[in-house]
This record gives structure tokens, sequence and C-alpha cells, in this order.
């Protein structure tokens, strides 16, 4: 696939697949606390990682704005990163990966 075609699609799934589907799961989900309801499962942590993939600036054609107006996704996304076990986890990580980084 030819980079133009490439960005022509992105621009697409940007202004009209993504706002389509994350519009309706938004409204789905309503006021719960996660996905499925009060607790943490695996499609939260999918949803939360799909959404900071979209929006990191890493991935040409897509703004990192791109998951603002999704206000219970954005719930969601913020109650992950606020659970103790997801916490420790990324911390766990953060120490792990800069005792890999060479200091010399």
């Amino acid at each position: 696939m030819s980079e133009e075609m490439k960005m022509q699609t992105r621009k697409a799934l940007a202004e009209d697949e993504i706002p389509f589907v994350f519009s309706k799961v938004n409204e789905i989900i309503g006021d719960k606390k996660f996905a499925t309801g009060d607790k943490m499962t695996i499609a939260d942590l999918a949803l939360t990682n799909m959404m900071e993939a979209l929006t990191s600036g890493y991935i040409d054609g897509f703004p990192t704005t791109l998951c603002d107006a999704y206000f219970n996704l954005k719930r969601i996304q913020s109650n992950v990163h606020a659970d103790p076990r997801v916490t420790a986890w990324k911390e766990k990580r953060e120490v792990s990966a800069s005792s890999q980084i060479p200091t010399s």
C-alpha cells in the first residue's frame, strides 16, 4: 500500500469510522465505572490501550484529540490508570525498563 493510500485510509478512519464506533460504545457504556460494570475487566485494559495508541501522536493521520469527545471512555481510561494494580504494574515496568538503560 502506498504512503498516500495509507494516509487516506487513516483519514477516513479518524474522521468517520472511529468516531462512529466510539460514539456508540460511549453511549452504551453510559455512566458505568468500567465497560461492563463496577469491576475492571480485560475490556477496559484493551479499550484504554487502544485509545492511547490512537492518540499517542506516533501514528500519522490520527489526531491526539481523537478521543477527547467521548467522556465515558475517558472516564474508564482514568479509572484504569487509578487502579492500584495498574499503578503497581506500571511502576514495576518503569523500574525494569530503566534498569535496561546503559549508564555509560
